[in-house]
């Protein structure tokens, strides 16, 4: 993307102008058939060429990319999980009321599936807060990928004790910067300061604070934060090196038989 001086369609951040097409979305995973989709294994590997962002921006080309990303007073942060507590929807609809307060313009998005689950949160309630305008219920979608061409940073406050989060991998290789906990899984996927947030579990203030600093944050820094999560992606969450890796624990596994 980077080295194509922010070609929009190669999906990286918010891009250009939000458009109108897919504006539901769902919960979704980046594996062997691309970035959109509700199934397959985890990885940035997908159809068609994958762009990597080089290891440094120059001034030009940040003033460049300036123009592909949201102003800091419209940025679009998202949730996207499983509708349950523990994926810290209530932390994000607290800390979303009083971010609107003070910004506005700014979006608060969630999309996922009801759960059938005992600690599910009900449609009334996020339809309530979508009424109020604290939030913006965007559903459930096949289609992930297009979804988060809409949006600049992906929040998941989870307390949830799971594996890394495929949701967060995705939003890697889109190279959305990261606000989310320090926890299981989540922490995985954020480099502290470097591509996102990682704050304390159940814990509005500092997720108020993390959401603050992220739109007072020159959009010059956001555009950094954003190279810096497509590398992480490719470094750390490619399918093609995940695999290499596995072969080579299996080969040194053969070679002490």
């Amino acid at each position: 993307f980077f080295a194509a001086t922010a070609a929009s369609s190669a999906g990286f951040g918010s891009q250009a102008a939000h458009s109108e097409e897919g504006t539901h979305g769902g919960e979704g995973t980046i594996g062997s058939a691309g970035t959109s989709g509700s199934s397959g294994s985890s990885g940035t590997s997908g159809t068609g060429e994958r762009s990597t962002a080089p290891s440094e921006l120059t001034p030009e080309m940040l003033t460049l990319l300036t123009k592909y990303f949201n102003p800091s007073d419209k940025i679009v942060f998202l949730l996207s999980a499983r509708l349950i507590k523990e994926k810290g929807l209530y932390e994000y609809f607290e800390a979303a009321k009083e971010m609107k307060k003070k910004y506005p313009l700014v979006t608060f998005a969630l999309l996922g599936l009801p759960a059938d689950n005992p600690s599910a949160v009900s449609l009334d309630i996020i339809n309530e807060f979508h009424k109020n305008g604290i939030i913006e219920y965007w559903g459930v979608s096949d289609s992930v990928s297009k979804i988060l061409n809409k949006v600049d940073v992906m929040v998941l406050p989870s307390y949830y004790r799971e594996g890394v989060p495929r949701i967060l991998i995705e939003g890697l290789s889109k190279g959305l910067p990261i606000i989310t906990t320090d926890n299981v899984g989540c922490r995985e996927t954020v480099d502290d300061l470097k591509n996102g947030f990682l704050i304390p579990v159940k814990d509005v203030q500092s997720l108020k604070s993390a959401i603050e600093k992220m739109i007072n944050m020159p959009i010059e820094e956001r555009i950094m934060m954003s190279e810096q999560s497509r590398q992480k992606a490719v470094a750390e969450f490619d399918e093609s090196l995940n695999h290499k890796k596995y072969l080579q624990v299996i080969k040194e596994i053969f070679d002490t038989l």
